[in-house]
Formats: structure tokens, C-alpha cells, sequence
């Protein structure tokens, strides 16, 4: 019977600090002309926010990537589905390729070229952007010159920002 209650206490503990915590909704878009092999890289891109945001303890869901790049400028992009799923904050974020297939021959590599990356958090509460940014993919370098692994530094790169500007909203509602 201690243990019981033990671990229903427990629980009520995760459930409340669970119930303070911010939450993600990412929604990826990829411009409509990419080739068919650009859905790879925008998958990399997906997975390396996604794992990263799990590392820093957040909470984050995703819809499924999308092919009608040309809605993203609407300012409402996403902010339907990451209500409905009842999320904090929105990460919107346009994957822009090149029309092409390219090749590394020397890796036997086919791949889409990544060309710019436009991103936009917005606080879902009153669809506010707190932030927005265009990156372009030739502007990271990469050492080995693998497309995939630009794609994960860019990934990387948006969610350090946008987590650290998570925090920071949320420091200043505290106020």
C-alpha cells in the first residue's frame, strides 16, 4: 500500500512539471519544383531537430512533411495543426532546393541540392512571430562536403536558436 502510494506521488510529480512545460509543434515544407530525392534531406533535417529538441528535454511533435512550399509565407502556416495539437510554439520551416538532382560520383551520391532554409517560430497563443530567418545552405560550410551533413549543421543551427529563444520567452512571461 506505501508503494503505491509512493508511486502515485511520483507520477503526480512528472504529470505537473510536465504540465508547466513548453511545447513544440514542427511543421517542414520543402518548395514544390525540389526532385523526388530531395524528401531524403528534408527527412535529415526533420530527424536532426527533432533529436535535438529531445536532447534539450523538450517537448516536440511534428506533422508530416509537406510539398506546397509556396503557403509558407502566409503567416498562418502551421498555426491549425499546432493548436489542434495544443502546442506552445510553432517552428515553421521552408526547405528550398535546387530543380536538379546532383551527384558525387567519387561517393556514388545522388542528392538534392539544399539552397536556402527559411524559418519562423511563432508563440501559437496569439499567432506571434518571435522570430524568423533565412539561411542560405552555401553560407555553412561542411568539411567533407556531404550534403547530408550541411543539412544536419543547418538543423542543428535552428534549433539551438529557437530553443534558446524558447527559453527566453518563457523567462520573460515569468516576469
Amino acid at each position: 500500500m506505501r508503494s503505491l502510494k509512493f508511486a502515485t506521488a511520483i507520477i503526480l510529480g512528472f504529470a505537473v512539471s510536465a504540465a508547466g512545460a513548453q511545447t513544440f509543434n514542427l511543421s517542414i515544407v520543402q518548395n514544390e519544383k525540389a526532385p523526388a530525392i530531395a524528401i531524403e534531406l528534408s527527412r535529415v533535417v526533420e530527424d536532426e531537430i527533432l533529436g535535438q529538441c529531445f536532447n534539450a528535454g523538450l517537448i516536440i511533435s511534428n506533422d508530416e512533411i509537406r510539398f506546397n512550399g509556396s503557403d509558407f509565407p502566409d503567416k498562418k502556416f502551421g498555426i491549425k495543426q499546432a493548436a489542434f495539437g495544443m502546442s506552445d510554439y510553432l517552428l515553421a520551416v521552408l526547405l528550398v532546393y535546387g530543380k536538379n538532382e546532383k551527384k558525387i560520383e567519387e561517393k556514388s551520391l545522388t542528392y538534392a541540392e539544399l539552397e536556402k532554409i527559411q524559418w519562423r517560430l511563432v508563440k501559437v497563443s496569439d499567432s506571434s512571430v518571435i522570430a524568423e530567418k533565412t539561411i542560405k545552405a552555401s553560407s555553412i560550410p561542411v568539411q567533407d562536403s556531404d550534403p547530408y551533413n550541411q543539412a544536419r549543421v543547418i538543423a542543428r543551427s535552428i534549433t539551438s536558436e529557437t530553443t534558446e529563444l524558447v527559453r527566453n520567452s518563457g523567462k520573460k512571461e515569468k516576469q
